[in-house]
């Protein structure tokens, strides 16, 4: 988005220039050629010439040259807030990823005590030593852990993606560490 609105704003300022030219003079040069025929003779005439044209005051034109100059210096502001704007989303997308890389590793961590202790509750249930409402809230658990490390992963894919569009753009300043 950043790249479009500049080449933009170029060919806005650009514009700008090109509106300079309804106040500079315009010159020409012109000839013409006759040939008359009568019925005693062939007669030719030549005229030549060139001419200056100039708008010495028009306030259409005055209005258009400050206009473009206006529209395209507001152009060069939006792009400068569009380029903060995406490096602000990068950084904010490079930190979000940082700290779901650390929640996953420690979602997975959690989700290795929940393996030993559904074994160890799965155990104790078959020698009597918990009843069934106690094995099921050790499952429920465990499927309240795999629901948050599946949100966790999304959310991680959801960065990565947001990461990888905005360095296709090249931010200059922006680096994954």
């Amino acid at each position: 988005m950043a790249k479009a609105m500049k080449a933009y704003a170029d060919g806005a300022s650009e514009q700008a220039e090109a509106e300079k030219a309804r106040i500079l003079p315009k010159v020409g040069v012109y000839g013409e050629s006759y040939a008359y025929r009568g019925e005693r003779a062939v007669a030719t005439s030549f005229n030549a010439g060139f001419y200056i044209q100039m708008n010495l005051y028009s306030p259409e034109d005055l209005d258009a040259i400050e206009q473009a100059k206006l529209s395209s210096k507001a152009m060069q502001e939006r792009v400068e807030e569009t380029i903060r704007n995406e490096e602000a989303k990068a950084k904010s997308l490079l930190q979000m990823e940082k700290a779901l890389a650390k929640n996953l590793e420690l979602i997975q961590e959690n989700a290795k005590l929940m393996e030993e202790q559904l074994s160890v509750s799965q155990q104790l249930f078959t020698s009597g030593a918990i009843n069934a409402i106690q094995l099921s809230e050790v499952f429920s658990r465990r499927a309240d852990i795999i629901l948050a490390k599946t949100n966790i992963e999304s959310e991680y894919l959801k960065a990565r993606a947001g990461i990888l569009t905005l360095s296709e753009t090249n931010l200059e300043g922006i680096k994954h560490e």
